[in-house]
């Protein structure tokens, strides 16, 4: 597994990390420009954790080592984000202690699952909202959108708990020698996810273009 950290994907996944360095530095400056250019180094790396997956099976590079870099390289970013923004945009220092502990708490309890069961266990769906919930309330600090900021403060808090109840459930079956539970995404879901996406989204959008004088 250790000569796949040179593969295109994982360097990538890896190299997604040091826009922290960057970020860093325009967040410690003040004015519009340089909370832009903060916005861009994230961008950049959302961009890479698009690219990484798709090159990985472009390239048929697809291994172990990259299912297990990929959540732990988001969640690094993520947490050091949000310790950033706690020195830079006063965010909240009990918010970001419940998205670090959350985090410590899925990869410590994907470890003992690991232990009992051959494959990775994956992402639900909850997870990867309350992840995408995150990242839009991150750069809503990095900004300094007040909308955003209230409306993702509410969305993640929700997601966070909701992601805790479904992972805490498929660590206890696991534990107890149970199949890791499957979700089947139903048509009623999807129908259900696009009905609350698309309004939310849309609305989010029109309030962002306002902030920043494109409408």
């Amino acid at each position: 597994m250790a000569h796949d950290i040179f593969k295109i994907p994982n360097l990538i996944t890896l190299g997604r990390l040091f826009m922290l360095i960057p970020t860093a530095w325009f967040l410690s400056q003040p004015g519009a420009m340089n909370r832009t250019l903060a916005l861009a180094c994230l961008t950049v790396a959302a961009a890479s954790d698009y690219l990484d997956g798709y090159l990985a099976r472009r390239l048929n590079q697809e291994t172990r080592l990259g299912l297990i870099l990929d959540p732990i390289s988001d969640k690094i970013l993520a947490g050091v984000l949000a310790i950033l923004l706690i020195v830079y945009r006063d965010f909240p220092l009990w918010l970001a202690a419940i998205i670090i502990g959350r985090d410590l708490l899925l990869m410590l309890g994907g470890l003992m699952m690991k232990s009992r069961m051959s494959e990775i266990p994956p992402s639900n769906f909850s997870g990867k909202y309350g992840f995408a919930s995150i990242a839009v309330l991150l750069c809503s600090y990095v900004i300094e959108f007040p909308f955003g900021i209230r409306l993702f403060t509410f969305l993640v808090v929700a997601f966070m708990i909701l992601s805790i109840i479904m992972y805490a459930r498929a660590f206890v079956m696991v534990m107890r020698g149970q199949p890791m539970p499957r979700f089947r995404d139903k048509k009623t879901y999807r129908i259900i996810r696009m009905s609350i996406n698309w309004p939310v989204s849309l609305y989010f959008f029109y309030r962002l273009g306002q902030y920043i004088g494109w409408l």
